[in-house]
């Protein structure tokens, strides 16, 4: 799976981005059921007033889950600075397939 992003913009065609497993910067790699992408998520993650994005891949590492946090710098979200992150990050067991990223709200 992947992410599209779409700008509104006032051109004919808005610029757009795609973001997936492969794409440089994105730590790992696309593999068979990881659901990149299944969850998206805009929030401001690094307190500068930009809208960031968060993907979920609930069904990354044996459906445990993980989520890409990319930054924004006010124009594009970028890989700079990517942050990862899965359960045990955060404390949640990983037992029972918790899938990880496959709901985030705000």
């Amino acid at each position: 799976m992947s992410t599209l992003v779409l700008y509104s913009v006032s051109a004919s065609y808005p610029p757009s981005q795609y973001f997936h497993q492969d794409t440089a910067g994105i730590p790992g790699g696309n593999e068979k059921s990881d659901f990149f992408g299944g969850e998206v998520f805009l929030s401001d993650v690094d307190g500068d007033k930009k809208a960031d994005l968060s993907i979920g891949a609930n069904g990354e590492n044996d459906w445990n889950g993980n989520v890409v946090g990319l930054l924004s710098d006010g124009t594009a979200i970028g890989t700079h600075g990517v942050v990862t992150f899965g359960p045990s990050t955060v404390g949640v067991s990983t037992s029972g397939y918790p899938e990880f990223g496959s709901v985030m709200a705000g």
